[in-house]
């Protein structure tokens, strides 16, 4: 039998139950599947897209250190009840107030210094030109 139970404040400590138990599996962490990333490859470059949802362009940050970029993104939203006067909400349940990200990838096979990157509609997306491999020319050796 199905019994569907409608939220109400007093059912409020069930809902809580599965928070606790969703958070002790996960580890406490962001969502499981945050930063979902496709990477595509041509023959110039490989393309590399990332949901970054609810994040804003200042807040996502790129770095690159020897073979590996970094993708990391904070956001944070202060814990104030929103309205004045008479009028003031207060938050029942909260969650989205925090989320962080943080991928790193190995490049070792790209042009660092020619990534170029834009983000749109919480899509980041990344051009990476791979690095030019020069294959030594054929010359012959006079033996002497």
């Amino acid at each position: 039998m199905f019994v569907m139970t409608p939220f109400e404040h007093r059912n409020q400590d069930i809902f809580q139950a599965f928070n606790d138990f969703e958070n002790r599996f996960f580890g406490g962490t962001a969502a499981v599947n945050a930063c979902k990333t496709d990477i595509q490859e041509n023959d110039q470059a490989y393309l590399l897209e990332a949901e970054m949802p609810g994040f804003s362009k200042d807040e996502i940050h790129l770095d690159v250190d020897g073979d590996y970029l970094t993708i990391s993104a904070e956001h944070t939203t202060e814990n104030n009840s929103e309205g004045d006067g008479e009028n003031k909400n207060t938050y029942i349940r909260r969650e989205r107030s925090y989320a962080a990200y943080k991928r790193s990838f190995n490049i070792a096979n790209v042009d660092a210094d020619h990534i170029e990157a834009a983000y749109d509609n919480g899509i980041l997306k990344l051009t990476l030109p791979k690095r030019m491999v020069t294959t030594p020319a054929v010359r012959r050796i006079e033996i002497q």
